[in-house]
């Protein structure tokens, strides 16, 4: 078993407890499809496990190997596709979410690549923003500073289609791509 399939077998290992005690957890991976695509389909399909695959239109476009890993994530009755954006903001976001308008058409192009139509689950690149018909929360990591020259307008955003999720916990990684915290719970 590879030292990533070993730590997602883990990390699902430990989401099964917490559901037994009434709290659930909601398992997503964003930015694909990418490398590492493959082998979360996998576990994911042996274990059984639901979870959101929220991708990037431009990754599904890279190689015909990206786009068949999409077609598979459709397929698996358990996973849900998400929007990711087309460009993930080029990794720009000041300048992406300075254009609520651009911001849009990026998310429905990605629509179109990955074959989503509305309502669809969708994650902002690099913003923990939530609009859902129950919640509404803004990323309040971002400063006074960054917040005066970006003003998106994230419920025109979610009233173009899009139900809008944040995160909890964004797991963080090394550049060699080695997850830097532990699956184990104590720590």
């Amino acid at each position: 078993m590879t030292p990533f399939r070993f730590v997602l077998a883990a990390l699902l290992i430990f989401a099964v407890p917490a559901q037994g005690a009434d709290r659930i957890i909601y398992l997503t991976f964003d930015d694909g499809p990418l490398n590492g695509t493959s082998n979360i389909l996998d576990v994911l399909e042996a274990e059984q496990v639901p979870a959101t695959l929220f991708m990037v239109g431009m990754h599904a476009q890279a190689s015909a190997a990206n786009r068949a890993l999409v077609q598979r994530a459709r397929q698996l009755p358990l996973v849900t596709l998400g929007n990711h954006s087309y460009s993930h903001a080029y990794n720009h976001y000041r300048h992406f979410y300075g254009d609520t308008e651009g911001v849009v058409a990026d998310m429905v192009r990605a629509n179109a690549v990955l074959g989503l139509k509305p309502l669809v689950h969708a994650r902002l690149p690099g913003r923990d923003v939530f609009r859902l018909p129950s919640m509404s929360k803004n990323d309040t990591s971002l400063g006074l500073a960054q917040e005066g020259r970006e003003e998106p307008d994230y419920e025109f955003v979610a009233a173009s289609g899009f139900y809008l999720y944040g995160w909890d916990h964004e797991w963080v990684h090394k550049d060699n791509g080695e997850p830097v915290q532990s699956v184990d719970p104590a720590s």
